[in-house]
């Protein structure tokens, strides 16, 4: 990978260089029949290209592993050299070379102790390796199914999914929607393509009346349809709101806790059998907050016991 990503910055620089870089990256004849041919479309390609380039260097710089766990180490403390590389189990002449490169990249920077400290730019470029991390990881997954509905801030914190575990069996799935159910005690929502996948499957703990209950539907879903069906059984007594969006392509499952996700296949068909789910900080609040993106922007309807 490594080696494939310094040639493709090797092949960009290059192009930058040469005169006839428009057409060798656009694979486009630029004669004097067509100079004035498209020329917007030709500045922004063209402005777009040299953003990539930096891009390019900026990954180019962060494209070993030994860079990458400098600053990650020296992300929690400052540290000087020696220390450095005792942690890489390197040279400290080694690891001088490596520090002088992130320095002069202007991501790493020497304090006045002597230690090495991530500079500002250093730790936002930081913060924004955990989505890369997450997208390789299910690069698999990713090539079966979609997201590419999600809402832009979405996929630019994609990041905050990458501690999860993946459940990949029916039963691990409904185990894990079981206990999300069971242990919510603040509040239970719901983000479904049907209302039988959220709720007809769940009995509920006592003392629901202590639980806000949210549910999204998808609008070619009826409210009348889905007041007919016995979920309100199990919550006799609970706070129970329902809304309707044409954004659902997607189930969500949370309490104040966990969640749990399924994504659709690239059909369109959500992948019931496949799911990611985790409590930590960040996956729970990247679904809090899609939930809540979701539920803003739907149609609200009574209470359930109000439209009973």
């Amino acid at each position: 990978m490594m080696r494939r990503l310094y040639l493709f910055y090797l092949i960009c620089t290059n192009c930058i260089k040469n005169t006839n870089a428009k057409r060798y990256i656009w694979g486009r004849d630029n004669n004097n029949n067509n100079k004035n041919h498209n020329n917007k479309n030709a500045r922004a390609r063209t402005w777009w290209h040299v953003r990539m380039v930096h891009v390019v260097d900026l990954l180019f710089e962060l494209a070993t592993i030994d860079r990458l766990t400098i600053l990650h180490e020296i992300d929690s403390r400052p540290m000087k050299l020696t220390k450095v590389a005792k942690t890489l189990s390197s040279t400290v002449q080694a690891t001088s070379r490596q520090l002088e490169r992130l320095c002069e990249a202007k991501l790493i920077e020497k304090n006045s102790k002597g230690n090495y400290q991530l500079t500002q730019f250093g730790k936002l470029a930081l913060r924004l390796l955990p989505s890369f991390a997450f997208i390789q990881d299910k690069k698999d997954f990713l090539l079966s199914h979609d997201l590419s509905f999600l809402p832009q801030e979405f996929i630019q914190r994609i990041g905050q999914l990458s501690e999860h575990e993946h459940l990949d069996d029916m039963n691990s799935v409904l185990k894990y929607v079981g206990e999300t159910f069971y242990e919510a005690k603040q509040y239970m929502w719901c983000m479904s393509d049907e209302v039988g996948a959220s709720l007809t499957h769940h009995t509920w703990k006592p003392n629901p009346e202590k639980i806000e209950y949210r549910l999204i539907l998808p609008k070619s879903i009826s409210f009348a349809e889905a007041v007919q069906t016995r979920a309100g059984s199990y919550l006799p007594a609970a706070e129970f709101k329902m809304a309707f969006s044409a954004g659902p392509k997607m189930i969500l499952v949370l309490n104040e806790k966990k969640a749990i996700i399924a994504f659709p296949f690239l059909s369109g068909k959500i992948d019931i059998g496949s799911c990611i789910a985790g409590g930590s900080h960040g996956f729970h609040q990247w679904c809090h907050d899609l939930f809540n993106f979701y539920w803003d922007n739907s149609e609200k309807k009574p209470n359930y016991q109000d439209g009973l």
